[in-house]
């Protein structure tokens, strides 16, 4: 599943967000998220006013779902829960909230949908202290996301992939950060449950998520290219095969 994360990138305005609308579901990926902050958060923001009227999510959700992709919601503010619940496919947590007990409770205690939970500020240790406080019926559910919060590519371990699938029997995601692109062509090789991709509008401005988003203008190439490519991984068994490239021997 290819996640295209608006985010906050739609800066406030339904305008601009729409477009993003109008674009994503004219491409290859498979979901859509939005993100609702807590609201002390919209208050420090150096972005001007990033909220948006409740009418515009239901009809996102609505031109979203009716082109069957799925929406879903990167959540910290559960005063939305209960409003979102019937809305969204799938939420997400940011990785600030990993051990941020009353969101987590609440998702997951209450929430019958999948979650997936961004890992990016936490050490295995605490991931694994997370892991731990889930009952064990509700673990169903989760999905954890590997990520980075950092741009820089040496920082980006895609083989932490790997290792947390193994070490946490949990479905495991790629979320990129980086502001090469192209790593997660690389993290498909360690077959990720999903991809998550922060996108950005053509406007030259500075996004909330910016230096690794992929432009808007360019997600129906890149989208479809992480399909052929995760086509192209296999099953990893050697066998005979004949010569299927013309005019070669």
């Amino acid at each position: 599943m290819i996640v295209a994360e608006i985010g906050l990138n739609h800066m406030g305005c339904e305008k601009y967000l729409m477009d993003y609308v109008k674009h994503l579901i004219d491409s290859p990926v498979d979901a859509i998220t939005l993100q609702i902050r807590e609201e002390k958060f919209y208050k420090n923001t150096n972005f001007g006013d990033l909220t948006l009227e409740q009418s515009v999510y239901d009809k996102v959700h609505k031109i979203v779902s009716s082109n069957k992709k799925k929406f879903g919601i990167a959540i910290s503010d559960l005063s939305y829960l209960s409003y979102f619940n019937d809305k969204v496919d799938f939420y997400k947590v940011l990785s600030k909230d990993l051990n941020n007990d009353e969101i987590m409770n609440k998702l997951i205690n209450q929430v019958d949908k999948p979650i997936f939970v961004s890992t990016g500020l936490s050490s295995c240790d605490e991931i694994n202290l997370f892991i731990n406080k889930i009952k064990v019926d509700k673990k169903k559910n989760i999905s954890l996301i590997h990520t980075r919060l950092s741009n820089r590519v040496e920082d980006t371990n895609l083989k932490a992939i790997e290792k947390m699938k193994k070490q946490f029997k949990l479905p495991v995601a790629f979320g990129n950060h980086c502001e090469n692109p192209m790593v997660t062509y690389a993290a498909l090789a360690f077959e990720p449950s999903a991809i998550f991709l922060y996108i950005k509008g053509n406007k030259t401005i500075q996004h909330p998520d910016n230096n690794h988003a992929i432009l808007l203008k360019d997600i129906r190439e890149y989208s479809t290219n992480i399909k052929q490519i995760v086509k192209s991984i296999g099953n990893g068994h050697k066998e005979i095969t004949h010569n299927s490239i013309k005019g070669q021997i």
